[in-house]
């Protein structure tokens, strides 16, 4: 069985160093993406409902190893 790349969105606070965390959905799981379109779509949306300049989301996309 082939596994094609995952994406997610990571939320990063310009506050404080070192804090990346992956986004977490309603039901507190890490939230995968399987195309970068829906991951960026969810990004932006994500960044437009956010009230707080100190924190970006950025997209990563992970390549699955053997």
């Amino acid at each position: 069985m082939s596994v094609s790349n995952i994406f997610n969105v990571f939320v990063r606070h310009l506050d404080l160093p070192r804090t990346t965390n992956a986004y977490r959905g309603d039901n507190g799981n890490i939230v995968v993406y399987e195309t970068r379109a829906e991951a960026e779509a969810a990004a932006a949306k994500l960044a437009a409902a956010n009230k707080n300049p100190k924190i970006s989301f950025t997209v990563t996309e992970f390549e699955p190893t053997d």
